[in-house]
């Protein structure tokens, strides 16, 4: 078996994932109100920069009273973000 490789971000690809994350951290920052724009954003950036991404989910718990959650899922191929919110009252 041979030595796993030791990865920087000073190649191609590194600066690429350094990208993503500056995007990433800077619409949390201005404020992105919905996070399917986000997971999409983030998704759309994966594909573009070569990962082959076919999809991606993204979910969280919230303390709303009748909601315990939400979930969305991203699909390369429908080129689209599927809501799932969570239903189930919290415990």
């Amino acid at each position: 078996m041979s030595e796993p490789r030791l990865r920087t971000f000073d190649d191609e690809t590194g600066h690429r994932v350094i990208e993503t994350h500056i995007w990433a951290v800077s619409e949390g920052l201005r404020g992105a109100l919905r996070l399917q724009s986000v997971r999409d954003g983030y998704c759309q950036r994966r594909v573009i920069n070569g990962v082959a991404l076919w999809r991606g989910q993204t979910a969280m718990e919230t303390l709303h009273p009748q909601w315990k959650g939400y979930g969305y899922t991203w699909r390369r191929d429908l080129n689209a973000i599927q809501p799932e919110p969570i239903c189930s009252p919290h415990p």
